[in-house]
This record gives structure tokens, C-alpha cells and sequence, in this order.
């Protein structure tokens, strides 16, 4: 299992989509919300906040767990999660997931709010976006810590390059070059 994790609009969904053509199986925390979560859960993260976290570690974990019923989806990648050490920590040692490797794409905060006020989300407000850089910036260092303290290799993209450039870096990561 490998995750890819970013700030808010740097193409960790984009390329989540990709890799799916290759057949890896994307879980989206993002979507798992959209779709599964109340009023009263979904609303913080509109504006911003990040999911309660033992709620939004129950939707991973259902969602890894159905995965497991079918033995052709070994290829996982986690879309979003974890976006707290709390998260990471659960599913390592909670949840006993062995991750491969991290991908994380980074951008320039300006430039990729200018790109999330061009997509046609309604949680896409300048307020929340900025939050949601904070969040991103307050958590990386220590998710990345942690999971160095797993050994699990980091691997830094710059989310400004091209859709394809950014998608054969993932893939020569991944070792899926054809």
C-alpha cells in the first residue's frame, strides 16, 4: 500500500486516476466523506477542518477491509490520508497497514489556490482553503517523521510539473514503467 498525500489542490486525485489505469486501487478520503459522512461530520470540513479522526479512520478501514474480500486489489493507494500523525499512527499500528512508500506533492500555497478557485467545489472558499494549507503545513512534518520512524521512504514531487511529467515520477517510484 503506498499513499500520496499533498495540500489541497496540488493533484493527489489527478493522479490517483491515473495509477487506477494501471490497476491500483485508489481510496479517497475526500470522497469516502463526501459520500458516507453526516451533516454534522462533512460540515468542519467544508470549512476547512480535517474529519473527526477516529470517524474518517473507520471509513479507511471499511474501505481496506472490503478490499481485502478481493485478492487481485493488492495494489492500493491511499488518496488524502493520512493528514494527521494521529491518522498515521492508527493505520500502522492500529490497523497493521504496511506502507510502501509516501508520495507527496508540493506546490506553492499562492499558486495552487489559484488553481482550487478555478474548480467549481463549493468548499473551495479562499477562508477554507487557507485552513486547509495550515492544516497541511502544521501536519506534514510530523506524519512524515513518523513514518520515518517506519521506514517507510518519502518521495517529494514537485505538484507544479505536468500532469505527465508528475505521473511518470510516480510510476518510475512505483516501479510500474512499462
Amino acid at each position: 500500500m503506498y499513499d500520496i498525500i499533498g495540500p489541497p489542490g496540488c493533484g493527489k486525485s489527478t493522479q490517483v486516476k491515473l495509477l487506477e489505469e494501471l490497476g491500483f486501487v485508489g481510496v479517497s478520503a475526500g470522497e469516502l466523506l463526501r459520500r458516507n459522512a453526516p451533516q454534522s461530520i462533512l460540515e468542519p470540513t467544508l470549512q476547512g477542518e480535517l474529519a473527526d479522526h477516529d470517524y474518517i479512520n473507520q471509513l479507511i478501514g471499511q474501505a481496506l477491509d472490503g478490499l481485502k474480500q478481493d485478492p487481485g486489489h493488492n495494489k492500493v493507494i491511499l488518496d488524502g490520508y493520512p493528514r494527521a500523525v494521529v491518522q498515521a499512527r492508527w493505520l500502522i499500528e492500529g490497523y497493521g497497514a504496511k506502507i510502501l512508500g509516501c508520495l507527496i506533492l508540493n506546490a506553492d500555497s499562492e499558486q495552487l489556490a489559484a488553481r482550487l478557485l478555478q474548480r467549481d467545489r463549493t468548499d473551495d472558499t479562499r477562508d477554507s482553503i487557507q485552513r486547509r494549507f495550515k492544516i497541511f503545513d502544521d501536519n506534514i512534518g510530523q506524519i512524515t517523521s513518523y513514518y520515518q520512524d517506519f521506514s517507510v521512504p518519502i518521495f517529494e514531487i514537485d505538484a507544479l510539473d505536468t500532469i505527465e511529467n508528475i505521473h511518470f515520477k510516480i510510476r518510475k517510484i512505483l516501479g510500474n514503467l512499462d
